[in-house]
């Protein structure tokens, strides 16, 4: 925001070079308020969210070129995070008819996976392992070196439905 105090004001995204000093203002032509941002493991490419219309879209920017690219729109997409190696964005999804609680279920875990042409697939739900028809997030996500074994932070549901930080444990072996 520009102005201190001014809430409704355009949230940017502004690169600042510790070695120089000097800022650069990566959004400024860009319309909409940028939000939860993400590095690329390579720092190549910054990920964000900014609403769009009703939807809270995925959008990368490529810092050199400046461009900025939408990928996946038409949905309420929250919570983002990316795999140690740059190919799996997770994220939530609220209120989508393929959620495991249907389209009342207020969100679920999805991912998509960085194809060998530089795109991103269309979002799956991580399904049954991972969500129910209670809210479902990732909040915080970690692998093992070899890349075998993930560990999602999110929720975790108690008795009477009270909802408390759990971890999930999801493993490529078997």
């Amino acid at each position: 925001m520009k102005r201190a105090g001014f809430e409704a004001d355009k949230k940017e995204l502004i690169l600042f070079n510790r070695k120089t000093a000097e800022m650069e203002n990566l959004t400024e032509d860009f319309e909409k308020s940028v939000d939860e941002i993400l590095w690329s493991p390579d720092s190549k490419v910054i990920y964000f969210i900014a609403g769009n219309e009703i939807y809270n879209s995925i959008y990368k920017l490529y810092i050199e070129e400046e461009e900025i690219e939408i990928f996946h729109k038409d949905n309420y997409n929250t919570w983002i995070q990316i795999s140690k190696d740059g190919k799996t964005l997770y994220f939530s999804r609220k209120n989508h008819p393929e959620n495991i609680g249907g389209v009342k279920d207020q969100e679920d875990i999805w991912y998509s996976e960085l194809g060998a042409d530089g795109k991103w697939s269309l979002a799956k739900n991580m399904g049954e392992q991972f969500n129910n028809s209670k809210p479902n997030f990732v909040n915080t996500i970690s692998s093992t070196p070899d890349g075998q074994v993930v560990l999602l932070l999110g929720n975790k549901y108690l008795s009477k439905g009270k909802m408390v930080a759990g971890v999930s444990i999801s493993s490529n072996e078997g």
